[in-house]
């Protein structure tokens, strides 16, 4: 008797009644992996074009110049730094200064995506302790969905900001910790508008912004030592490394026993 009041608690911690019993869970992942993929082919599209691009002029031209002066074979192409500076490196200083948090408006930005992440934590945890992993809930009817979302749609902007200011987009795209944390959490909460339900997913990695605790402390003067600084930057990133591992053991086990709850006996 026990042990099927424990298996049903389990089932509905899983899998809302309301969903009768369809799972698309891997819908949520999907939609972060595409979002990775899609960004790398565009990325490496892109070098390929831009690497084209300026080959191309610079062959058109030498030719040209060749033809019009066969007698004159050195021909200088110095570079004009001046000329190159265009509104996209305007841009990218700005975006790199914004999020370095050397300006003002760069710290209000670091500590607001700090406070941001951490209430969208907060959600979670709610969404953990009142909702199943999946539940067949409209958007418009969940309030914790309508404030998570306005969230994700700012870390999008931030995230957006990282990208420009990057040097090596694709090392940031790929081997960025955020940019991870983005692709797992940003995209599920638009599919879950979409598919018209909610799944709790791997919005635990928002964990990974309390890395950041210890440059705001730097910015209100409260960590002044390079000891402090250090200590403090370990004990958020252990505190990460832990409570991402909580959240994802949480998420696979309640998958693995619907999955043998539901097994059809022979």
């Amino acid at each position: 008797m026990d042990t099927n009041n424990s298996n049903t608690s389990i089932s509905k911690t899983s899998l809302a009644d309301s969903c009768s019993g369809e799972r698309y869970w891997f819908a949520f992942l999907l939609s972060s992996l595409a979002t990775f993929l899609i960004g790398v082919i565009a990325i490496l599209l892109w070098r390929c074009g831009a690497l084209i691009y300026k080959r191309g002029p610079t062959m058109r031209h030498r030719s040209l110049r060749l033809v019009s002066n066969p007698d004159k074979q050195e021909i200088s192409y110095s570079f004009d730094a001046i000329n190159e500076r265009n509104w996209a490196t305007i841009i990218k200083e700005y975006a790199a200064k914004l999020i370095s948090g050397q300006q003002l408006p760069g710290k209000i930005l670091v500590v607001t995506v700090v406070i941001l992440s951490l209430a969208s934590l907060f959600i979670y945890f709610y969404d953990v302790n009142t909702q199943p992993i999946e539940s067949c809930q409209l958007w418009s009817q969940s309030p914790t969905q309508q404030i998570d979302l306005v969230f994700n749609i700012f870390f999008l902007f931030y995230f957006f900001l990282r990208f420009v200011a990057a040097q090596d987009k694709l090392r940031f795209w790929c081997l960025d910790i955020h940019s991870w944390v983005d692709f797992f959490t940003i995209p599920p909460s638009f599919t879950a508008i979409v598919l018209g339900r909610n799944w709790i997913g791997m919005r635990f990695f928002r964990i990974a912004r309390i890395m950041n605790i210890p440059d705001i402390l730097q910015f209100l003067h409260i960590l002044r030592s390079s000891n402090s600084i250090r200590l403090t930057r370990v004990l958020c990133l252990l505190l990460t490394v832990l409570l991402s591992a909580a959240g994802f053991v949480h998420l696979v086990l309640l998958l693995l026993f619907y999955k043998t709850i539901n097994k059809p006996k022979r």
